[in-house]
């Protein structure tokens, strides 16, 4: 069972849960999988979070942090299109974090 699945029972005992999302991790691969984009596994981690039944009644604080390392990507010329395919906005920081703050409400 891998350390993700262990934490839920955890969960019944907690009040809110504070889940950072490293929005600069577009370009990168987990070390454990290289065949996993970062971004990609923290949208699926923070999907199984609020949909987890044993915390249906806890507060969930998501913070879209590393905006910095974000933007400077942005300006060095690093597509965010080139790793999210369905992205069509402009390729600024603001754009970007706006796209990706409506992919974590949805």
């Amino acid at each position: 069972m891998g350390q993700r699945a262990q934490w839920a029972k955890y969960f019944s005992a907690i009040h809110a849960i504070i889940f950072l999302a490293p929005i600069s991790a577009f370009d990168q691969h987990l070390h454990e999988d290289r065949r996993v984009n970062r971004l990609d596994d923290t949208v699926q981690l923070w999907k199984q979070v609020c949909s987890n039944k044993l915390i249906q009644n806890t507060e969930i604080v998501v913070f879209l942090n590393k905006q910095d390392l974000l933007a400077r990507k942005l300006a060095s010329g690093i597509r965010f299109s080139s790793w999210v395919r369905n992205y069509r906005g402009a390729e600024d920081a603001e754009s970007v974090s706006n796209y990706l703050k409506t992919k974590f409400t949805d």
